[in-house]
C-alpha cells in the first residue's frame, strides 16, 4: 500500500512563511495516521520534520474538498484514504512544523476546571 501524506512545513527561525512537502511512504499498511509520522520520521527524507504526539493536534484531510479536524494519534488511515493532508490545528501558534504552543488551550481548560 502506498500513503501520500502533504505535510505542513514552517520553521521560523529559517522559513518566511510556511509551505506542504509531500512525502510518499510504501510498502506497509499503516492504522493511525500518527503511526504514517512516526514511520515518515524515521526515514531518512522525514528525519528534519518536528512532530510531536503530546503536543500536537492536526487536521487531518483526505483531500482538498474535505477537513476533519481529527488527531493524528486517534484517525485511522482506512478512514481518511491513502491521500492525506497533515497540518498544526487552527488558531495556535505554531512553534515548529506540526508543534504549535499549546498553553493557551491549557490555560483555558485549567481555568475551566477551577472556575
Amino acid at each position: 500500500m502506498e500513503v501520500t501524506l502533504k505535510i505542513f512545513r514552517y520553521n521560523p527561525e529559517k522559513d518566511k512563511k510556511p509551505s506542504y512537502k509531500t512525502y510518499k511512504l510504501e510498502g506497509w499498511r499503516p492504522t493511525a495516521c500518527w503511526t504514517c509520522l512516526k514511520r515518515l520520521k524515521a526515514t531518512r527524507m522525514g528525519r528534519s520534520l518536528s512532530a510531536d504526539r503530546a503536543r500536537t493536534a492536526l487536521w487531518i484531510g483526505c483531500d482538498a474538498n474535505q477537513r476533519m479536524n481529527r488527531l493524528a494519534c486517534k484517525t485511522l488511515v482506512r478512514d481518511v484514504g491513502v491521500k492525506i493532508t497533515v497540518e498544526p490545528i487552527l488558531g495556535l501558534s505554531v512553534i515548529k512544523d506540526l508543534i504549535v504552543d499549546m498553553n493557551p488551550f491549557l490555560r483555558t481548560t485549567a481555568r475551566s476546571n477551577h472556575g
